[in-house]
């Protein structure tokens, strides 16, 4: 799946926190030195500005390529609105309840084979699980109302039926899921156009 170029807006208030956890440590090591945050427009340094960014305060935490085997530490960051936890080894969604505002959730490339522990996200909208192992689309009740982002390429979905729970989808417009085995059937765009009517974009490659 191709991921996503953003940049930052020219907007008053930009502030981004990246946390690197390192692999000697168990918890949250100190922020690094990175170019990620933009006032005004222009760039400066995380370094220089680190101590005035409260955790609590945070909007977007990246935890991606940091060989990650579990959920964890997260517990400061209570107003994230972007988590970003793909390309890890992670085997279970956990210990995201408190993760109240959040709005886009990135799990993709993981080995994860259950949807769950997701109830309390109730404001998501983007959701990636694109390359894992699940085998059964359950565990979003909370946000089939607001969800209009789903990826689920790439995972164990072989028949045609795993993908009939979509139908309680009716605000996706984006949905992904291509490299599943229920895309090799020749009724399967028919099928999922007839169970998610406001489809814009169907991936199927």
């Amino acid at each position: 799946e191709a991921k996503k170029n953003e940049s930052f807006p020219s907007l008053k208030v930009v502030v981004v926190v990246v946390v690197v956890v390192g692999a000697r440590s168990p918890l949250l090591p100190p922020l690094r030195s990175t170019p990620l945050r933009q006032v005004d427009g222009a760039p400066e340094h995380l370094d220089a500005k680190r101590r005035a960014v409260q955790f609590k305060d945070a909007k977007h935490v990246a935890l991606s390529f940091c060989r990650l085997d579990r959920i964890a530490h997260l517990a400061p960051f209570a107003s994230l609105t972007k988590l970003c936890l793909d390309n890890n080894r992670i085997r279970v969604i956990e210990n995201l309840s408190h993760l109240t505002h959040l709005e886009r959730l990135d799990l993709s490339f993981n080995e994860i084979t259950k949807i769950e522990n997701l109830d309390a996200l109730t404001k998501l909208n983007d959701l990636s699980l694109f390359n894992n192992k699940i085998r059964t689309i359950e565990g979003m009740d909370a946000f089939r109302k607001t969800l209009s982002t789903l990826s689920l390429g790439n995972n164990e979905l072989d028949a045609l039926e795993q993908l009939s729970p979509l139908t309680a989808f009716k605000d996706i417009r984006v949905l992904n899921l291509g490299g599943n085995g229920a895309c090799k059937d020749p009724e399967y765009r028919a099928f999922v156009l007839s169970h998610v009517k406001g489809l814009k974009y169907l991936g199927a490659f």
